[in-house]
């Protein structure tokens, strides 16, 4: 007599809340493997700073050189967990002009025109290049962004890129070369064009003008990893290419630019072994 066995071959499976933050280094490393998709760090979130998990297990940040949420004492439920206090962040325009034009300070846009072209009323540019047109108040302008990178001490630096969007220039259709440098000094809300800090060339790019009938913001990103101080400050600031060209003149949007670095991190910082 044969006896007939039958065997449930029906897969089990886990099923996993899909999740896009999590409260630690560690959970947030499994979560974003298990996943396959990045996952926030919120105990390395700050007024200027978010941190992902990566599913490769590398970390990956966004620097921003104005604040993107509030603080932590302020009303706003989407708060920081920690608290930049030293004014390490910031940015700011210089001018070369008149000698009261070069002493001029513009920190995080302070003492600086609004915008009056309807697309952009009321905000605060960072300007770079030589102005179009007639006569104007200064010569040439330069814009100036600092970040705090020391977080990144004892990992591994894979690469950095700085983004900013741009939102004028002189007509539509011009394309002009900006470069990027790198200073070794800080900036502070009293930096001007007679103290400014000096720089070392790291990358150059093609930038767009935007224009009255050509308005959409053109994104600009270029390499930045050769500038990028892993235990201090890395301030940054964009030029023309060619400061005499009136055709590069552009304004950028402060509250867009940021640095965004890709880092390994060291395994004791995450919790997990980073070859899992």
């Amino acid at each position: 007599m044969s006896t007939l066995v039958v065997t449930d071959t029906t897969a089990r499976h886990e099923t996993f809340a899909m999740v896009t933050e999590a409260p630690s280094t560690a959970l947030a490393v499994t979560a974003a493997r298990r996943q396959g998709v990045q996952v926030e760090i919120l105990d390395q979130r700050t007024e200027n700073r978010t941190v992902w998990a990566q599913p490769n297990g590398s970390l990956s940040a966004e620097l921003t050189a104005a604040p993107i949420r509030a603080r932590e004492d302020g009303a706003d439920a989407t708060t920081a967990t920690s608290i930049d206090t030293a004014g390490l962040h910031g940015w700011t325009t210089v001018y070369e002009g008149p000698e009261y034009i070069r002493e001029s300070t513009h920190w995080n846009g302070s003492n600086t025109e609004p915008e009056a072209k309807p697309w952009l009323s009321g905000q605060i540019t960072a300007r770079v290049g030589r102005p179009w047109g007639g006569p104007q108040p200064y010569n040439v302008a330069r814009s100036f962004f600092q970040f705090d990178t020391s977080f990144l001490a004892g990992h591994q630096l894979n690469n950095a890129v700085f983004l900013t969007v741009g939102v004028f220039g002189p007509s539509c259709g011009i394309f002009s070369r900006h470069e990027l440098f790198a200073t070794d000094g800080r900036i502070s809300p009293s930096t001007n064009w007679n103290n400014q800090p000096a720089g070392r060339f790291v990358s150059s790019t093609i930038v767009e003008s935007s224009w009255d009938s050509c308005q959409s913001p053109k994104y600009v990103s270029t390499d930045a990893t050769a500038g990028v101080n892993t235990i201090g400050l890395s301030t940054f600031f964009l030029k023309a290419a060619d400061e005499f060209d009136m055709r590069a003149f552009r304004k950028f949007r402060p509250e867009q630019t940021a640095l965004r670095v890709v880092y390994e991190p060291r395994s004791s910082a995450t919790g997990v072994d980073a070859h899992l």
